[in-house]
């Protein structure tokens, strides 16, 4: 889909994919930039009430990151946003479907969504309505466009 044109997804049920997961890829970012400097910042803030854990995950007193914290944030974030409730592993599809959208080579949609097979692109990537006609589009321009003359 060409940088500018309308890009409209639904957020609807996929099936079931498995458990729910979510990343905030900025962050990940910084983990692998520099290891530990997140958790020293949380570490200094929280002060006497870190507690060391000895993991690499933890909430911002050290503790253990609850499992379903993930998903208590995503419907907090969907109440606030005023937007229908949705499955957290939905947002993996819209995501996807996104970076199609936008034409991002598949590489580069594998690194993002941090898949080793591009099988999964097949499973997580949708055909919405707007890139069928957008592709109908280019291809009558193709066969039904009147020839050029110099």
């Amino acid at each position: 889909m060409k940088s500018g044109a309308s890009l409209m997804l639904s957020a609807g049920a996929t099936g079931g994919h498995g458990p729910a997961a979510s990343f905030d890829f900025r962050w990940r970012g910084k983990v692998a930039l520099h290891p530990g400097r997140e958790q020293d910042q949380e570490r200094a803030k929280a002060g006497q009430l870190w507690v060391e854990t000895g993991r690499v995950f933890t909430d911002r007193f050290g503790r253990a990151v609850k499992p379903n914290s993930d998903y208590h944030a995503w419907k907090a974030l969907l109440k606030r946003a005023g937007v229908r409730e949705t499955r957290l592993h939905d947002a993996r599809h819209t995501a996807a479907t996104v970076l199609l959208a936008f034409e991002v080579p598949e590489r580069t949609v594998m690194g993002v969504m941090g898949w080793s097979s591009t099988s999964m692109a097949a499973r997580y990537q949708h055909i919405t309505d707007p890139i069928r006609h957008e592709v109908a589009s280019r291809v009558g321009g193709l066969l039904w466009s009147p020839p050029q003359t110099n």
